[in-house]
C-alpha cells in the first residue's frame, strides 16, 4: 500500500472517530450542509423559472433556444452582448443543419388606435420576423397570423394582444379583419395572440401589436436601409433534429 493511500485511510478513520464521538456536531454539520445544498437548488430553480424558460403561454420545448451575440472592440478588451442584424439573421437560418427555424424581434414604441379613431393608445410593440409564432409554437387565439414575406413592399398588418383585442374590439374574433391606426397609418389585424401572452421571454413589457418586420421603417418613418444594416434583432431558434 502506497504512502498516499495509507495516510488517505488514517484521515478516513479519525474523521469517522471524530464523528462518532461528537453526534451533536456531526449533526449539525450534516444539517448545514443539507440546507446549503436545498437553498442552493431553490436558488436555480427560481433563476431557472424565471430567466431560463420561455415566456407564458409559449410551450416548454428543449428545441427551442435562445441565441446571443458577442463582440469586444478590441482584442484586450472584455466580451460584450450585442443584438443581430437581418444579415446575420439570414445567415444564421441557412445553417439548416444546426436550426430547423430561426425567428426574431425588436421593439418599438407606437400610439394605436381604434377602427372608430378614438380611444388612442400609446403602447409597446414588438416588430417581429413572418416566422414568429410559428417558430415558437404558439396558436393563436384567433386568425391565421402573419404571413411569409412575398417581396419588397411593407407588410401593414399585425396580430393584436388578447386584452388589447377585448379593449379595442370586444373579442379576440371580432378583431380579426378590422384595421387600426399605427402611428396614423392604417394596420390590419390578422390575427390575436392567445391570453398572458407577451413574446419569446419571460418578464417582457407586455406589446400590444405583433407586426412584421418589413413595417418598421413604415411605421417608425425610419430609413428601410439604416434598419437593415443596423443589429437591433433579438433572436431564437428551433434546432433540427
Amino acid at each position: 500500500m502506497s504512502l498516499l493511500r495509507r495516510i488517505e485511510l488514517g484521515d478516513l478513520r479519525f474523521a469517522l472517530r471524530y464523528f462518532a464521538r461528537h453526534k451533536a456536531a456531526t449533526a449539525i454539520i450534516v444539517a448545514v450542509l443539507a440546507l446549503g445544498t436545498g437553498a442552493n437548488t431553490v436558488i436555480f430553480s427560481l433563476f431557472q423559472a424565471e430567466f431560463l424558460r420561455p415566456g407564458p403561454a409559449v410551450p416548454d420545448d428543449e428545441a427551442l433556444v435562445r441565441l446571443w451575440g458577442r463582440e469586444r472592440p478590441t482584442l484586450t478588451a472584455s466580451w460584450q452582448p450585442r443584438l443581430f442584424s437581418h444579415a446575420e439573421l439570414t445567415a444564421l437560418a441557412s445553417r439548416r443543419e444546426t436550426f430547423d427555424d430561426v425567428a426574431g424581434w425588436t421593439d418599438g414604441e407606437i400610439i394605436v388606435r381604434g377602427h372608430d379613431t378614438t380611444g388612442a393608445i400609446g403602447a409597446h410593440a414588438q416588430f417581429v420576423t413572418p416566422n414568429f409564432f410559428r417558430a415558437l409554437g404558439v396558436r393563436l387565439a384567433a386568425g391565421q397570423g402573419l404571413r411569409d414575406a412575398t417581396g419588397d413592399e411593407p407588410d401593414l398588418t399585425a396580430v393584436m394582444a388578447f386584452t388589447i383585442a377585448e379593449r379595442l374590439q370586444g373579442g379576440a374574433a371580432a378583431a380579426v379583419g378590422q384595421t387600426v391606426l399605427v402611428n396614423e397609418i392604417p394596420v390590419t389585424v390578422v390575427g390575436v395572440a392567445p391570453p398572458r401572452f407577451q413574446g419569446a421571454l419571460r418578464n417582457m413589457e407586455e406589446p400590444v401589436l405583433w407586426m412584421p418586420l418589413s413595417a418598421r421603417a413604415t411605421v417608425g418613418r425610419l430609413s428601410p436601409r439604416w434598419l437593415a444594416d443596423s443589429a437591433a434583432l433579438s433572436l431564437f431558434a428551433r434546432l433540427a433534429p
